[in-house]
């Protein structure tokens, strides 16, 4: 990994002192962005997504139990990364699992029910 992109993942684990400065961040960002954002799991979003893409945007950050179901609603997801975790929620659901826990939005939990799924784990 690219000391530059390691430094990028540093910064967001709390370490301020990898850059000189706010442009050198957002110039590593622009050349990271890509490959770091690849390598998020379905749903999720690394820090410079959210300090440098979404800076002012209206998603909030509810802490990473609930980011998935959060940027799911806000429409930001791509399609093949929507279905894969609308997929890997619907396991989740009729293995039985904690719905809460594995951050399952409420409507999709609802229109399983409705059409049928057996689900009766509470969700948040």
């Amino acid at each position: 990994m690219p000391a530059d992109r390691h430094d990028l993942v540093r910064r967001a684990a709390g370490v301020d002192d990898a850059f000189p400065d706010e442009s050198a961040v957002l110039a590593a960002w622009e050349k990271h962005r890509e490959h770091l954002l690849a390598a998020c799991p379905p749903g999720r979003r690394c820090w410079g997504w959210r300090i440098f893409d979404h800076t002012g945007s209206k998603l909030p950050w509810k802490g990473y139990d609930r980011e998935r179901a959060i940027n799911w609603r806000a429409g930001v997801l791509g399609a093949e990364e929507k279905t894969t975790l609308e997929a890997q929620w619907r396991r989740d659901f009729e293995a039985g699992r904690d719905l809460k826990w594995a951050d399952v939005p409420r409507e999709l939990v609802r229109q399983w029910r409705k059409a049928g799924g057996r689900n009766d784990q509470a969700v948040g």
